[in-house]
């Protein structure tokens, strides 16, 4: 290969890492919209989401994060390895305020084709 060649491919690659055109890149500020639909307040402890591409759930702690009943909140978080990609189920770990320990929601579409900064989800909370 000549050196021209290979001067041709470094820039070529360097302008698809430097135009996001890389996999498992970093959602940032993803806009969680999660309404309470378990039938009383509740905390939400962690959220996971599912990686398309690598065929894995992925999750993210969430802090001190409490939603009446019937009420909603907007947690923004960034969501690794899944920048430009499709992102499938989501689902939210909570405890009922009035006791018990922490559950998982019901899985639900997170309707993303394709995670980019500010996008936003929509999930209303509900027991499997």
């Amino acid at each position: 290969m000549t050196s021209t060649m290979k001067n041709m491919l470094m820039i070529a690659a360097l302008m698809m890492v430097s135009s996001g055109v890389y996999a498992d890149q970093l959602c940032k500020k993803v806009n969680l919209d999660l309404t309470n639909g378990v039938g009383e307040g509740i905390k939400v402890y962690k959220i996971e989401y599912y990686d398309l591409e690598d065929a894995k759930w992925r999750s993210n702690s969430i802090k001190n994060t409490t939603i009446p009943l019937n009420g909603s909140k907007r947690v923004v978080e960034s969501l690794e390895y899944v920048g430009n990609e499709a992102v499938g189920s989501f689902r939210v770990q909570y405890k009922r305020l009035a006791g018990g320990g922490k559950v998982w929601s019901k899985n639900l579409p997170s309707g993303l084709s394709n995670c980019k900064k500010n996008s936003v989800i929509a999930f209303n909370i509900k027991p499997r």
